[in-house]
């Protein structure tokens, strides 16, 4: 937990050639960006595909997340029922 008399963060102003590099930067990202698309949609997958297998990865993770639940649950219980009788 932060303390109350601590400063807050300085924000640092750019200058004119700083956002000019940033600016920069991000246009060569973007057209990285691009190519890796590009790439993507050469091998065969489609933009339209990509809800449908970003759904299935959260079902996944939701049954996954059950599952070790019940798990997490079995093993109490078989572990309380151990030392009960011993």
């Amino acid at each position: 937990m932060k303390s109350n008399n601590e400063s807050p963060k300085q924000t640092s102003v750019l200058t004119a050639e700083e956002v000019k590099e940033r600016i920069s930067l991000l246009e060569k990202r973007n057209q990285e960006i691009d190519l890796e698309i590009e790439l993507l949609q050469s091998q065969g997958f489609k933009v339209e595909e990509l809800q449908w297998h970003i759904d299935k990865l959260h079902e996944y993770n939701e049954i996954k997340d059950a599952a070790q639940c019940v798990l997490g649950r079995l093993e109490r219980k078989l572990y309380h029922s151990q030392y009960r009788t011993n």
